[in-house]
C-alpha cells in the first residue's frame, strides 16, 4: 500500500497543485462558467484524495494535516457547486451522444469490474483482501463504488434531460478522469520501483482500463469546455 500512497502523492503534488493553482488564476481573472466548472471539477479530486488519505491511510503525524485538507476540500467544492448551480448552463453542440452515453456507462462498470471481483473472491475464501496489509478496509472501494461509479449513472440521467446538473456532474467525472489516468501510471511506476510484481490481468483492470478511459475522457472534456456557456440565472 505504501508505494500506491506514494505515487498518489506524486501525482497530486506534481500535477494537481499546479493545476489547481493555474486554474484559480484563471478564475480570478476571467471569471465564467467554464474557470468556475474547471476549477470546481479540480477541488472533486482533491476531495477524493482527501477523502482516501485522511480516513484510509493509517494514523501518523500528518494525520491533522489530512484533516485540515479534507475539511477545505469539501467545503471548497460545495462553494464551487452550489456556484454552478445559479448558472444557466447549455452547449453550442450535442454534448450528449450515442457514444458519450456508451463512454459514461463503460466508466460506471470499469469501477465494479476493477474492484469487485477481489472482495467476491475474498468472501468466496472466506479470507480478507489479498493486498490490504496492515488496513481494516480497502476506501477507494468503497468510494469508487458507492460514488463515483453511482455518479456516472446519475450524470447521463441529467444530460438526458439538458439539465445543469448532467453538464456539472460530466465535468466533475471527465477532469477527474484525466487526473486518475496519470495517478495509476504514477502508482504502478513506484510499485515497480519498491519491487512489486503486478500480475498481468491487474494491470489490465486496474491500471491499463483507467489510462484508456483518461485518454477517451479527454476529448469529451475538451468538446464539453469549448461549447458549454452559460449566465447567472436572473440575468
Amino acid at each position: 500500500m505504501a508505494p500506491i500512497f506514494r505515487g498518489t502523492d506524486f501525482t497530486i503534488l506534481f500535477f494537481a497543485v499546479p493545476l489547481l493553482i493555474i486554474s484559480l488564476i484563471i478564475d480570478v481573472k476571467y471569471n465564467t462558467l467554464r474557470t468556475k466548472l474547471f476549477i470546481t471539477a479540480i477541488i472533486a479530486l482533491f476531495l477524493y484524495y482527501s477523502t482516501s488519505i485522511s480516513i484510509g491511510v493509517i494514523y501518523n503525524v500528518l494525520h491533522l494535516v489530512y484533516i485540515a485538507l479534507f475539511s477545505c476540500s469539501l467545503f471548497a467544492f460545495i462553494t464551487g457547486f452550489s456556484l454552478l448551480r445559479n448558472y444557466s448552463i447549455k452547449s453550442s453542440v450535442k454534448i450528449y451522444t450515442n457514444w458519450l452515453k456508451i463512454f459514461l456507462i463503460l466508466c460506471g462498470l470499469s469501477l465494479i469490474t476493477a474492484w469487485l471481483p477481489d472482495i467476491m473472491v475474498s468472501f468466496i475464501n472466506k479470507k480478507s483482501l489479498g493486498l490490504i496489509e496492515v488496513y481494516t478496509t480497502q476506501i477507494t472501494y468503497v468510494l469508487d463504488m458507492a460514488i463515483i461509479s453511482p455518479m456516472m449513472f446519475i450524470c447521463m440521467h441529467n444530460l438526458s434531460k439538458q439539465s445543469n446538473l448532467g453538464y456539472i456532474l460530466l465535468g466533475i467525472i471527465l477532469n477527474t478522469l484525466v487526473l486518475v489516468g496519470i495517478l495509476v501510471i504514477s502508482q504502478t511506476i513506484f510499485q515497480s520501483i519498491a519491487g512489486i510484481e503486478i500480475p498481468i490481468d491487474a494491470k489490465i483492470t486496474k491500471t491499463g482500463i483507467f489510462v484508456l478511459l483518461a485518454l477517451i475522457a479527454i476529448y469529451y472534456e475538451i468538446k464539453l469546455f469549448r461549447n458549454i456557456k452559460g449566465s447567472p440565472n436572473g440575468t
